[in-house]
């Protein structure tokens, strides 16, 4: 029976009062082919959301995955395994070291005070690894003997010069260079300061330099002498 028929029949139950010209407008060209399309398009359909939904690793080849299959920022974070990724995976410049580098530009000095330390200067930093150095140029304008302390300081990391330094008299003015460095890791930002005292009130210190590296990967190991 033409589907056409097939049609009629069924409003004939579903609406008896219809007659079978209703059908012929509503249904003028109906065929076995354009139901058959019909069909053919909804088991496509639902057979491309089977196969979305039940497509797994084990089913693509390896390597056949291409960069055009993928759409733009679908590979996230999360989705990259830690420590997979090398230097050569990276942009150009993107793995690079970070410097950190602060230093005084008043040319006059500051007095060192006998009893609380001084900040002479300090970095913030973000959280990583770093290589810190700082100097200083500390001076003394006494015949005396006098003792200065310095300490850098970052995270746990602490390096202190403390020495008595004979400076000289107050007419030559004699200045000595203090270098101090550190490698601190820091979980979360903080700040590298580099701090000064004297025995005596006479102390001063100047052109004041603290550089920090950041680096990828940190070996800090004990000097046994």
């Amino acid at each position: 029976m033409p589907v056409a028929g097939w049609l009629a029949r069924f409003m004939r139950v579903i609406a008896p009062n219809r007659t079978d010209s209703l059908v012929d407008r509503k249904f003028p060209r109906t065929t076995y082919a354009n139901v058959a399309a019909t069909l053919a398009l909804a088991v496509s359909l639902s057979g491309t959301a089977y196969a979305a939904a039940t497509i797994r690793s084990g089913d693509i080849v390896d390597g056949q995955v291409k960069t055009r299959d993928l759409a733009k920022n679908a590979v996230k974070s999360a989705k990259v395994k830690d420590g997979s990724l090398l230097r050569k995976d990276l942009k150009a410049g993107q793995a690079d070291p970070i410097a950190y580098h602060a230093r005084e530009t008043d040319p006059s000095f500051q007095n060192l005070p006998t009893s609380t330390p001084v900040q002479l200067g300090s970095i913030n930093v973000p959280a990583g690894k770093y290589v810190v150095f700082a100097k200083a140029l500390v001076n003394s304008n006494t015949d005396a003997f006098s003792k200065i302390f310095c300490s850098l300081t970052g995270s746990d990391e602490v390096d202190d010069f403390s020495d008595g330094l004979t400076m000289g008299s107050a007419t030559t003015d004699d200045r000595e260079i203090i270098s101090l460095a550190i490698a601190p890791t820091f979980a979360t930002a903080g700040t590298i300061a580099l701090t000064c005292t004297s025995e005596l009130t006479s102390a001063n210190a100047g052109k004041i330099a603290i550089t920090a590296i950041k680096v990828g990967q940190l070996t800090n190991t004990v000097i046994v002498q």
